[in-house]
């Protein structure tokens, strides 16, 4: 071995870290990781494993790799040398040096198969690289001769042993005389390995489809082997290796040679011999080029560059004791100083973060973007006012610097500047640049939190980047837009997208519909919290007829891990299918894996439907049930509606009874409301375009005693200040608004004990602020709509036998709003259960009853707008 350089004071040699899974004796790969990081270690090298807790066997030294060796070894200055197999993705621990060892093919067990520039690659055998690859070869030996070898082997051998692992795995057959005659060797069947070694020291022949390390220990034992001569050998390419070779045509009829004793020990001391000259070899390889990376590593500029990521980790201990000194190490870089404001932006310290920058811009004036970051580092540390200046100042330097736009955009929003900042977004919108996602995206969410419903759709429009924001201008459309034509506009310009995207949409997703029961009926759902809130599934998985149905819950809500209705529906459900963590390819294999009969998407047009894998998925019959009906996108998807909100002739569907709803609500109290006369809308602000605003305006100047009370519900002050100025502007004093944030069914009741009566948005459905409404006895007034999803606000009040709060236009709608009750009315909620709206079982019966009915007789799927 050759010499290395030593030292008393300090460490010369560098430490390797190698990946790997736990220790186990039949993977011959794992094995030899193992392996080698016990002959590192024994070499008076340190080499540890990266591998889960307790995954190394205690015959080696193979330490664990932990944080605090880590730790260690970074404050020691060292340079850990990664060694990763040709499976491993990247450098998965970031490490600066390092080396790839191909155990096998490269991608055939997974894996890329093309390497880093920077890797340094080794081999296991000639037959798994391409010759243009420059690398060295480095074979250890991996079969343990304590276990494998040939002492206590009968004198007579018997029988045969086969392994075809990878081979089976891929689908292809082996020999009947083996499947028939011979033991299998292969993972599915669980042996130690000292039972494999009986088998191999008893058998008078092992065959082998596949490159093993079986192979070696059979050779070991002295069993005679014969590799089986098939295509897929021949992609290995081992063709030079000695082992003898039959076609499978030849099992019995043609012996292996038998295993020469002398020879195989002279066979496994060559390895061993080499072996260790190759580890020699890898040794001097990889510490050079640890050795060259540590003085890299010296260099002021590598300490910036780890200081940056330090920072951008999170470390600020660690990037700020890395900067100090920096500042006169490159007193000519600006980053540093910059760097350093950036930390004591995040710490607060304004006046500090400002020399700081100052400094920087002095040793380089047109770095506007530095002060641009600044900005966003005041902005992230929850100081708006700093981050507006600082962007300003970086925005006047570079006007074209459109990266800055929309950080500077939610500075001036969150310091009451909304409408400027709409302003400068809607701009910055309008020239091509790298930033033009960022900027729309910053400009939906600002008029989002604002509750600008209608600016909100026509800009989801403009900027639309897919069918997902196509699908969220059609649900905001539908809460305001009373004629309901851009409406229509807007299905048909999804439509286009859809039908671009699914060139032939519908045509190959439908299957023969099953008349005989039990009927797989499957639920999409991408909103578990307003299905918590509905009702409407809780109350099918809990009461629908296992006799009729078998029920699977399709959860694409990546916040279902949380939930404990999730977790609650998950247990009733007959299957249940996980799918928001993956592409539609992927999630589409699963759910024709197993199609549904009934396949019904819970959230049609929600802003987080898989409407393009709803209409690709198999099914004999697909439905939208959304909060409330919608025409169709695609022809073989029809829609699932009350028949109170129907009208077969505009939008033709499959109806359910009465309102097609299920409620759980509480059972408090109906007390009346105190203090001044009160009205109340409820329903979420962000539901309600600028029409209902000037309604509900027209509203409080018609009865000037009165109060309006408002639900934000996640919306905040922005929102508060852009409703406000609606009613302001119509002469209504900002006084008489009250607003509250109510979330769920108990909260909305609660806030109704304080309201007279109720105000329905003109065009929405209400959300479950209108049956919560009625539920503590307060009428609600409703306009007459004859668009069928607007249709809800008036039907809810005919099963409350409240018609007369129905009004047939704006006027009537004012006159009603002013004639206050003096007192709730409990038959409301009477009414309600009669309808049979709070009563989960009978819901599930009239559901039932329907599916029943469809899957006697389907109606033809009837054309989208």
């Amino acid at each position: 071995m050759s010499s290395r350089p030593k030292s008393f004071f300090e460490r010369t040699r560098h430490p390797y870290y190698i990946a790997s899974p736990a220790f186990r004796q039949n993977s011959g790969g794992v094995r030899a990781l193992h392996y080698f990081c016990h002959a590192l270690n024994e070499s008076g090298h340190e080499a540890y494993i990266a591998t889960e807790p307790g995954g190394t066997s205690p015959h080696l030294r193979t330490p664990e790799l932990t944080q605090e060796v880590i730790k260690r070894h970074k404050a020691a200055g060292c340079v850990p040398i990664g060694v990763y197999p040709e499976v491993a993705h990247g450098n998965m621990l970031g490490l600066p040096v390092v080396a790839r060892w191909i155990l096998n093919k490269p991608g055939h067990l997974g894996g890329g198969t093309s390497y880093g520039k920077d890797e340094i690659l080794f081999y296991w055998d000639e037959w798994m690289i391409d010759p243009s690859i420059v690398a060295d070869k480095l074979n250890i030996p991996i079969i343990d001769r304590r276990i494998f070898n040939d002492r206590d082997a009968p004198s007579e051998r018997q029988g045969i042993c086969y392994y075809a692992n990878k081979y089976f795995r891929l689908g292809r057959e082996i020999s009947p005389t083996l499947m028939q005659n011979g033991t299998s060797l292969c993972l599915h069947i669980p042996r130690s390995p000292q039972e494999i070694a009986g088998i191999l020291r008893a058998s008078e022949a092992f065959y082998c489809y596949e490159p093993s390390s079986l192979v070696l220990e059979a050779l070991a034992c002295g069993c005679p082997v014969a590799l089986i001569d098939t295509p897929y050998l021949d992609e290995f390419q081992w063709e030079k290796n000695p082992i003898f070779r039959i076609k499978e045509s030849e099992i019995g009829k043609i012996k292996p040679p038998e295993v020469d004793p002398v020879r195989a020990a002279e066979y496994f001391q060559r390895i061993d011999t080499q072996a260790w000259l190759q580890i020699e070899n890898f040794i001097e390889k990889t510490q050079a080029a640890a050795r060259i990376q540590a003085e890299r590593q010296q260099t002021p500029e590598y300490q910036l560059q780890e200081a940056v990521n330090a920072f951008h980790n999170n470390e600020i201990e660690p990037a700020m004791n890395a900067l100090a000194p920096l500042l006169d190490a490159l007193p000519e870089s600006p980053l540093p100083p910059a760097y350093l404001a950036f930390i004591c932006a995040a710490q607060g310290l304004a006046q500090e973060a400002r020399e700081f920058m100052d400094r920087a811009m002095e040793i380089a004036p047109d770095r506007a973007d530095l002060k641009a970051a600044l900005g966003e580092s005041f902005l992230k540390a929850g100081q708006p006012g700093l981050a507006a200046e600082y962007l300003e100042e970086a925005v006047h330097l570079q006007p074209d610097m459109l990266s800055a736009y929309p950080a500077l955009a939610r500075s001036l929003h969150l310091t009451q500047q909304s409408d400027t900042a709409l302003a400068l977004l809607k701009g910055a919108a309008q020239m091509s640049s790298s930033a033009q996602a960022h900027i729309q995206t910053t400009l939906l969410e600002i008029l989002a939190e604002q509750g600008n419903i209608a600016e909100f759709s026509q800009a989801c429009l403009r900027y639309s980047n897919g069918i997902a924001d196509d699908l969220l201008a059609v649900r905001c459309l539908s809460r305001f837009d009373a004629s309901g034509e851009r409406l229509v506009e807007a299905l048909g310009a999804a439509q286009a997208r859809l039908a671009s995207q699914l060139p032939e949409l519908g045509e190959a997703s439908a299957l023969p519909i099953k008349t005989a029961q039990p009927w797989k009926i499957a639920f999409l759902t991408s909103d578990l919290a307003r299905e918590e809130q509905q009702g409407r599934l809780k109350a099918l998985l809990n009461h629908l007829p296992p006799e009729q149905f078998v029920t699977t819950l399709i959860i694409n809500d990546p916040k279902a891990g949380l939930s404990h209705f999730a977790q609650a529906c998950s247990l009733v459900a007959d299957h249940t299918l996980v799918i928001h963590d993956q592409d539609d390819s992927t999630a589409l294999e699963r759910l024709n894996a197993n199609p549904a009969d009934i396949l019904i998407d819970l959230d049609s047009y929600g802003p987080a439907d898989r409407l393009s894998l709803f209409v690709q998925a198999q099914a004999g019959v697909k439905l939208l049930w959304g909060e409330a009906p919608m025409p169709a996108l695609a022809p073989d998807c029809l829609p699932l509606q009350g028949e109170l909100l129907a009208d077969q002739a505009m939008l033709p569907g499959i109806i359910l009874p009465g309102l097609g709803e299920c409620y759980e609500l509480p059972e408090l109290p109906i007390t009346p409301a105190p203090g001044t006369p009160t009205l109340g809308c409820l329903t979420p602000a962000v539901r309600i375009g600028p029409e209902g605003w000037r309604l509900f305006a027209e509203v409080l100047q018609a009865s000037p005693d009165s109060q309006l009370l408002l639900n934000l519900r996640d919306l905040g002050d922005s929102a508060r200040a852009y409703i406000t100025r609606q009613f302001t502007q119509a002469g209504v004093a900002a006084s008489r608004l009250r607003f509250v944030h109510a979330h769920t069914r108990e909260a909305l009741c609660q806030y109704w004990q304080e309201v007279q009566l109720g105000l329905a948005p003109p065009v929405d459905a209400g959300d479950q602020a209108l049956s919560t409404c009625l539920w503590m006895g307060r009428p609600f007034v409703a306009l007459a709509a004859s668009l069928p999803w607007s249709h809800r606000p008036a039907a809810l009040l005919h099963c409350a036998d409240a018609s007369a709060w129905i009004a047939d236009s704006a006027a009537r709608y004012v006159e009603l709003a002013s004639r206050l009750p003096q007192a709730p009315d409990p038959s409301l909620r009477a009414h309600l259960r009669a309808a049979g709206l709070d009563d989960p079982a009978a819901f599930a019966r009239g559901f039932a009853a329907t599916m029943a009915d469809l899957m006697q007789a389907v109606p033809a799927p009837s054309p989208a707008p």
